[in-house]
């Protein structure tokens, strides 16, 4: 019987999203609407970690009163994931993140930086788009929101991201001079480079006001 639950758990990956429509659908949607009734049994609070794929990427700084806008499944999902919270919980809190770091847990999904690490180590070259922007978020930035809004008793969409607007090449560039890495291991390229990959948005860059 908790007093709260916050709901991280999802198939992350865009691209294993798009081709696996019927597991993600059971993962991010199903298994959302089973924790939301479940908290709405017990009478608990639930944050809800939504995603900034839920808007286009065509009109950059996003509120959180913009209208929603996916462009791809995994975006669509996360929509609806909301939806769901919304309809099922009283007042339940959805926190939208945008881009994350950090070191993960063992075994865990491992992120852009890791990536790029992992190459930098290889002396590997790391292409970087540079025609899509974002704003790289700290994960521990974004677990101290959440433990705010629970404390403060905080309900609605809040959206947290990290204070610089960069490219992605730009990004890269930041973590191979941070990590005392050749930045000329980095080569700026467009994202044509990668033709594989699912459409992702140009640029879901927040306003961080609220």
């Amino acid at each position: 019987q908790p007093e709260v639950v916050i709901h991280a758990a999802s198939i992350g990956s865009v691209d294993y999203a798009e081709q696996h429509r019927d597991e993600t659908w059971a993962v991010n949607v199903d298994g959302t609407r089973n924790i939301a009734e479940a908290c709405r049994r017990y009478g608990a609070r639930l944050v809800f970690i939504s995603s900034n794929a839920v808007f286009d990427g065509e009109h950059p700084f996003y509120s959180e009163e913009d209208a929603v806008c996916p462009i791809n499944y995994y975006g669509e999902l996360k929509v609806e994931g909301e939806r769901v919270v919304q309809t099922l919980v009283e007042d339940p809190a959805i926190v939208r993140p945008i881009l994350m770091y950090g070191w993960p847990n063992v075994g865990q999904r491992g992120n852009m930086v890791t990536f790029w690490l992992e190459k930098f180590e290889q002396g590997e070259l790391v292409h970087a788009v540079n025609d899509v922007w974002s704003k790289p978020l700290q994960v521990e930035n974004c677990a101290m929101v959440c433990w705010e809004v629970i404390l403060q008793g905080r309900k609605g969409i809040y959206h947290v991201a990290g204070a610089d607007h960069v490219s992605l090449y730009e990004y890269a560039i930041h973590v191979a001079n941070s990590f005392g890495a050749d930045p000329d291991l980095v080569k700026s390229v467009s994202s044509s480079f990668f033709p594989q990959l699912v459409t992702r948005p140009i640029d879901t860059s927040f306003m961080t006001d609220k």
